[in-house]
């Protein structure tokens, strides 16, 4: 099985249904991924952490926060991840 993800995602959605994507939640897997993929700290910032709905009824994200996502939806899938570099540039910033 293979993963497309888009750096761009529905902003209707709160960061936990965004990065889970159609996949059943896993309270460890997702904790893991939200460890692995740097996003502990920036969702302590946000007023609902992972359940903050993000758009035009909620909060803007930086672009290395909408990097980390896209980065913990990918790897939250189940299936071999190809992650091209430019997704993991601003992730760092």
């Amino acid at each position: 099985m293979r993963a497309l993800v888009s750096r761009s995602a529905p902003s209707s959605l709160a960061r936990r249904d965004n990065i889970c994507w159609g996949e059943d939640y896993d309270v460890a897997r997702f904790d893991e991924v939200v460890e692995c993929c740097a996003l502990r700290d920036d969702f302590a910032t946000l007023p609902n952490g992972d359940m903050t709905e993000v758009g035009e009824n909620g909060v803007t994200l930086s672009g290395g926060q909408k990097a980390r996502i896209s980065l913990a939806r990918a790897v939250y899938q189940v299936c071999h991840v190809t992650v091209r570099f430019s997704a993991l540039k601003a992730a760092s910033q």
